[in-house]
């Protein structure tokens, strides 16, 4: 195993559980040193002076990250264009070389570790059924939607999302997995829609952080795995409506 410096010793013991080899570690030490050196020797470094050199290095960057360059040479992740490193989150001026190098070479390391759980998530063929409602089945305003599932990661967020009869989506909350496999998640219906058809799609996105009820379409990289239409009404029916 390759020498590591000691001021990644600790980002290594952060990430010690995951798949990230030494090299890799290593790997991305040296390219975030590279870049703060070099910012360093012009002058402050600052936060969009990172980014400008990350631009630059498309390449450099997506090997990091375990994706690829697409033909207008954007940065892709599983045939999808990527979002960008949050650069957001590194501070607006770093006092020297030393500290840029450890933030954005953690900046990296988390954003590969992500990446890697996205990935691994969608080679598995994870399976979720809902159980309870059933078809066409009438509900309250508000109730416990529950189903099961089969090989599905921990690690991602699954989602109830409502459909209403405009097409727009509200997502619902997380769906809590047992170690059985049994899911459970509330639902909350807005009284004004009693007597309406809803559609109930249980999902995972790679980025829930955007999303804005209401809006007509799910975000890219949205996986739909089960869905369910129920009927709005006062009272719960536990049998299968025609």
């Amino acid at each position: 195993m390759k020498y590591l410096r000691p001021i990644f010793a600790l980002i290594l013991t952060l990430y010690c559980n995951h798949t990230i080899s030494a090299t890799s570690l290593e790997e991305i030490s040296d390219f975030a040193k590279n870049i703060c050196d070099e910012i360093a020797q012009e002058g402050e470094i600052k936060r969009s002076k990172i980014m400008g050199k990350l631009q630059g290095q498309a390449s450099g960057v997506a090997k990091l990250l375990g994706a690829k360059v697409g033909l207008d040479g954007s940065i892709e992740i599983d045939h999808e264009k990527y979002k960008g490193l949050p650069i957001e989150n590194l501070p607006e001026q770093l006092s020297d070389a030393r500290i840029c190098r450890k933030d954005l070479s953690a900046l990296l390391l988390k954003e590969r570790r992500e990446i890697e759980s996205i990935l691994l998530s969608r080679t598995r063929r994870c399976r979720m059924q809902i159980i309870v409602p059933q078809e066409k089945q009438k509900i309250a305003s508000s109730m416990a939607v529950r189903g099961i599932s089969e090989d599905c990661d921990d690690a991602v967020q699954y989602r109830l999302v409502l459909i209403d009869r405009y097409n727009s989506h509200y997502s619902q909350g997380r769906l809590t997995i047992s170690m059985s496999g049994e899911w459970s998640s509330l639902v909350y219906i807005d009284p004004s829609w009693s007597g309406s058809h809803l559609l109930l799609k249980v999902i995972s996105s790679s980025d829930y952080s955007k999303w804005k009820d209401g809006v007509r379409e799910l975000p890219i990289g949205s996986k739909v795995y089960d869905d369910v239409l129920v009927i709005v009404g006062e009272h719960v029916s536990t049998s299968r409506q025609d």
